[in-house]
């Protein structure tokens, strides 16, 4: 259990690097958290500072994700429900990043790598309904939760292991904590404008004022 116990940790310290807060001061000397969403993930980091500079900081979140599942899974042979674990922990990570006061992204791509590591071929075949959601309404945020709402309940429909039921339930749940009340606060019309900052009033933003107090 120790062994176990040590794997979680270190997957929400690889989860907590942050990627999107370095990438945007090394390519565009500016921070992140400052500008935009005042998220760390790669939308804004898109949004701000051009698709090269995004797709850099998109690689390396879901990179996040990936390596912890990979290396616990492949590497040290633990059962899937293990990797499962890590791979949440990797997600809470990049929401609430230690090396960030607790803040962070909203664990979009993270969450979408964790998914794909359980099962690619429900992740593929909910994608082009993501991808449709995110084109017509302007939100990459709802394409992704419509991704893991529809692999969660192609999940559930499949009778598919607990380990990757679980997993989906805990990062809907999570993500919705975080991703919820942005689309609720902010239509796209504002926040896909680089200039745009959210405003401090916005709960998201607040929630996590509060939790670096």
């Amino acid at each position: 259990m120790r062994s176990i116990a040590l794997l979680i940790i270190l997957s929400y310290l690889a989860g907590s690097f942050p990627s999107g807060y370095i990438v945007g001061w090394l390519f565009g000397k500016v921070d992140i958290r400052r500008v935009g969403s005042r998220q760390i993930g790669a939308a804004n980091v898109t949004r701000q500072l051009g698709i090269k500079v995004g797709a850099l900081s998109l690689s390396l979140d879901l990179l996040k994700g990936l390596l912890p599942m990979f290396v616990t899974h492949y590497i040290l042979k633990q059962p899937m429900w293990v990797t499962s674990v890590c791979g949440i922990a990797a997600v809470f990570g990049h929401d609430f990043s230690i090396f960030l006061s607790f803040r962070g992204g909203e664990g979009l791509a993270t969450s979408l790598a964790v998914i794909f590591f359980l099962a690619p071929s429900r992740f593929l075949l909910m994608a082009p309904f993501a991808v449709i959601t995110a084109l017509s309404t302007g939100y990459v945020t709802l394409g992704g939760i419509v991704q893991l709402w529809g692999y969660g309940v192609t999940t559930w429909v499949t009778g598919s292991p607990l380990a990757s039921v679980y997993s989906v339930i805990s990062l809907i749940l999570l993500g919705l904590t975080k991703q919820t009340p942005w689309i609720m606060k902010n239509p796209p019309t504002q926040f896909m404008q680089p200039s745009f900052v959210v405003p401090h009033s916005d709960p998201v933003s607040t929630f996590e004022q509060d939790n670096q107090q």
